[in-house]
């Protein structure tokens, strides 16, 4: 059982947060749709692409399984977790969006359960955060708030040396988020 999932999803007063943590949770655990979101929707362009384009990406990945059914699905999924849109039907458009400090700390909780240091730039290339479709030139802006809150314990840039050090274990950097919330949530 993912204990931190549970924990964030009892304590976390915002439902926008809690998508986005299932939403990474989800595409963790369903490597089809991390490859689909990572190597087709996020390359989309502005204008989107068609259900036959889409069609045309499946098809050979999917072997002999109902490529309309699966697509469908995904979309149906990715709509929930509001990454995906339509302004006509049958015509999809990416939802990029710059995931909430809060979501990051649970998101480097689960990605570091560990104290580490981590480069930036391999950070930010991470293709997950294509398949997330979330923005990585905001992931750095927030990976400094998180500095300044102290969820990050330093970030050190000299030279080519650019990284950040996270302490204590993952567990330990969301508690200290997720009692706040509980804290807040019981003084009402």
């Amino acid at each position: 059982m993912n204990t931190a999932l549970a924990s964030f999803l009892k304590y976390c007063p915002h439902d926008s947060y809690r998508r986005e943590a299932l939403w990474f949770e989800t595409v963790i655990a369903m490597p089809p749709l991390r490859e689909l979101c990572e190597s087709w929707l996020s390359k989309l362009s502005e204008i989107g692409a068609i259900r036959k384009k889409l069609l045309d990406y499946l098809l050979p990945r999917i072997g002999g399984r109902n490529p309309d059914k699966i697509a469908t699905e995904a979309v149906g999924a990715i709509r929930k977790f509001g990454h995906l849109k339509s302004d006509k039907p049958a015509h999809y458009l990416p939802i990029w969006t710059e995931p909430p400090l809060e979501v990051l700390i649970y998101v480097l909780s689960r990605l570091y359960p560990e104290p580490s240091v981590v480069k930036m730039e391999q950070f930010k290339a991470n293709t997950l955060w294509q398949a997330l479709l979330w923005q990585a030139a905001g992931i750095e802006r927030i990976i400094l708030e998180g500095e300044r809150v102290g969820i990050i314990a330093s970030i050190t840039k000299l030279d080519r040396y650019y990284q950040f050090a996270l302490e204590g274990t993952g567990e330990e950097r969301l508690n200290m988020f997720l009692h706040k919330w509980e804290n807040r949530n019981g003084d009402e």
